[in-house]
């Protein structure tokens, strides 16, 4: 008998509890102006430098059409959208690329971070899309690919 054979099949590990897709419509988010100015305002020191010095309603109709065009692909692509996990909220989030001068077939400069609190979907900040963020990504998907 062959040391190595074991009756037991250990199964993978998930973070999910259902379904390990993202799923909503715009009309399920609470765009408003404290989770923009977050963004644009306090949060503005994560944003590439070519970025900072773009006007501040210009940002935000970037990360609008972002959100547009990110849950769009979404309903075509159930992946688009990636899970990270929140060490901070012990939970997962999901986040969107936001290109800003890049092309949509570019890796995007950005990700939005979204989260669902009660019955609506929430923006809840941006990250730099570098390798930490690739990497948190990568961690709750292994076998999918990037943007």
């Amino acid at each position: 008998m062959n040391k190595w054979y074991c009756k037991k099949q250990d199964k993978p590990i998930t973070f999910f509890d259902t379904k390990n897709y993202f799923e909503a419509s715009y009309e399920q988010f609470d765009i408003n102006y404290k989770a923009l100015y977050h963004i644009i305002d306090e949060r503005r020191e994560r944003f590439p430098d070519e970025i900072k010095d773009i006007a501040e309603d210009s940002l935000a109709i970037k990360i609008q059409n972002a959100l547009s065009l990110g849950l769009k692909m979404q309903e075509r692509d159930r992946t688009y959208i990636k899970p990270i996990y929140s060490a901070r909220i012990k939970d997962i989030s999901w986040v969107i690329p936001l290109h800003i001068f890049n092309s949509i077939i570019e890796e995007p400069e950005l990700v939005l971070v979204v989260y669902k609190s009660d019955i609506f979907w929430e923006i809840k900040t941006v990250l730099p899309y570098d390798d930490e963020v690739k990497d948190r990504i990568i961690n709750l998907a292994l076998y999918q690919q990037m943007w």
